[in-house]
């Protein structure tokens, strides 16, 4: 008995210790986002909440892809995608494909990423296209 009791201590105090509880967050990212409203580099931001401009990004528990798509145009924006972690507001994310620069596979990125006035917000300075500071500043509607 004292052994059963023993283990069950430990596994409270393991689950208590867990990394995801110090880091609780608001954001609920599983499923799919449009982009509705986007900043790159120096361009201004733009509204792409028309059906003409479609960007989408999935989110599993651990993966990400994104895909950009013009549907006037017929073309391919490109795609990218890996693996994420969500710790509070602070979202990293790294890539193992991305359609825009190979050099970038491989490479994490760190973001903050939080739910401002019902949109998800990711917003970040990255080091891309030779740029040090390369601004990112994505805003989402969920769409499933």
């Amino acid at each position: 008995m004292k052994k059963i009791i023993t283990l069950g201590i430990i596994g409270l105090l393991t689950m208590a210790a867990a990394p995801h509880d110090e880091y609780p967050s608001d954001v609920q990212l599983t499923g799919a986002w449009k982009i509705v409203r986007s900043q790159y580099g120096e361009d201004k931001m733009l509204d792409r909440g028309k059906d003409d401009d479609i960007a989408i990004k999935i989110f599993s528990k651990t993966r990400w892809t994104g895909t950009f798509y013009d549907r006037t145009n017929k073309k391919f924006g490109g795609s990218g995608g890996g693996t994420y972690a969500l710790k509070g507001d602070q979202y990293t994310e790294t890539l193992e494909y991305f359609s825009w620069e190979s050099e970038a596979v491989g490479k994490t990125f760190t973001f903050v990423m939080k739910m401002e006035n019902g949109l998800l917000h990711q917003k970040g300075i990255i080091e891309y296209k030779g740029s040090k500071n390369y601004l990112i500043d994505e805003w989402y509607k969920r769409v499933d």
